[in-house]
């Protein structure tokens, strides 16, 4: 990457989290760095999503390309796109985008690295949703989650998930509904 170009990329990074940036100058950024994205190497990626990550930002418009970093080679632009996008779900609960991030997320329990299975977890225990096939389908996968020996913290973001998600049943459908 050119040196102009991680100019440009940080300069879009600051003004994703600038809250009084205007909004096309957001959706111009957002814009950016998707496209940065694409072209980065690893590293490179892995150092764009650290940026995002310690700036704080949590804008839905990158919400699409953080869930295709969930797919990612490289474990740590997985890991940091993952804590990410759970930050965001707990903050919006992903807008839009929540029907499109369960099934990443779903997929994201099974990888490789604990940082994005508990991430995934915590973002799937925020998430609202509106489809009871979904939770129900979220619930049953969480309920079978093996989260391992000793990881108390891992332990704790799967409890409180499932705590959140139960509280989304309707009250006719869940456990004390009438039949």
């Amino acid at each position: 990457m050119l040196e102009k170009d991680i100019l440009r990329l940080e300069r879009a990074l600051g003004t994703l989290v600038d809250p009084g940036a205007r909004r096309d100058a957001v959706w111009a950024s957002a814009a950016a760095v998707s496209v940065a994205f694409r072209t980065m190497d690893a590293p490179a990626r892995r150092q764009a999503l650290a940026g995002l990550l310690l700036r704080g930002a949590r804008e839905l418009l990158l919400v699409p390309q953080l869930l295709r970093c969930l797919g990612d080679a490289d474990g740590e632009v997985r890991s940091t796109a993952a804590a990410l996008l759970w930050s965001t779900a707990a903050e919006t609960g992903l807008g839009p985008f929540a029907a499109d991030a369960v099934d990443p997320f779903l997929a994201a329990l099974d990888d490789q690295e604990r940082r994005v299975r508990v991430s995934a977890v915590g973002a799937l225990g925020v998430i609202p949703y509106d489809d009871l096939g979904t939770l129900d389908r979220v619930i049953d996968r969480l309920g079978r989650l093996d989260v391992g020996r000793g990881d108390r913290r891992a332990a704790a973001v799967a409890i409180r998930a499932l705590r959140n998600l139960l509280e989304q049943i309707p009250a006719s459908q869940g456990p004390g509904g009438s039949c």
